[in-house]
């Protein structure tokens, strides 16, 4: 194909020049087909940015729960296995717990040996027939086998005096009492041996080892320190 275009000169005379337009023609075999692009409009983009928020907004909540999930299982299975949350009513173990103590209790202390003489514990115990086992925090006095004899203000283990440094005033006995502790079974007082109801008084006198739940190991309130 060809056009004549003219063109001016400065001396007024047109010239005439031969131009070939298929020059600036496309191949034959060129795809001139323009493709439209994919267009997406304000709303699709607004809609899906919602969609990947509210997408992680889910990831994190069930991310927390979780979290929150896991952590109440783990109080409920050491609470339940390992250790015990203690509040003390009376003042049977005065000066060792008084009135309002909170402690904790290790479920697990005799796990590889037996409660001993001296020791601090929380058990569950029904004083006397027919009444409700309650939960009690006591000092053992007796283990399995022992011969005890309360008499002359203090209290005899097997023939010997227990040094007592424990004890918030020296006990006053009106009478003597003896008692032989049973295989698989404890003997209980009070360090506030005054005002305690414990072994010497209940019906159901001793504790049997299953009834044992922890020994007593701190108190956290209203400040830490140790049982002895």
């Amino acid at each position: 194909m060809h056009d004549n275009t003219q063109t001016d000169n400065k001396d007024g005379v047109f010239e005439f020049i031969d131009v070939d337009m298929d020059e600036f023609a496309p191949p034959e075999d060129a795809d001139i087909m323009i493709q439209p692009e994919s267009v997406q409009t304000d709303g699709e983009e607004l809609s899906e940015r919602k969609e990947s928020k509210g997408r992680k907004f889910a990831r994190e909540l069930c991310s927390y729960l979780v979290i929150i999930a896991a952590a109440v299982f783990i109080a409920v299975a050491v609470n339940k296995f390992v250790i015990i949350n203690a509040h003390i009513p009376s003042t049977s173990m005065v000066p060792t717990l008084k009135v309002d103590d909170r402690l904790i209790g290790f479920r697990l202390a005799y796990l590889f040996s037996e409660p001993q003489r001296g020791d601090v514990v929380i058990f569950e115990h029904s004083l006397s027939e027919g009444v409700e086992k309650e939960i009690l925090v006591k000092r053992i006095i007796g283990i399995p086998g022992d011969e005890i004899l309360i008499d002359d203000g203090g209290v005899f283990v097997n023939g010997e005096r227990l040094s007592e440094d424990y004890l918030a005033a020296p006990m006053n006995t009106l009478s003597s009492l003896e008692f032989t502790v049973p295989e698989d079974s404890y003997f209980m007082m009070g360090d506030n041996r005054n005002v305690s109801y414990d072994s010497r008084m209940w019906q159901n006198t001793y504790v049997t080892r299953d009834e044992i739940i922890a020994r007593a190991v701190f108190k956290y309130y209203p400040r830490i320190e140790k049982i002895e």
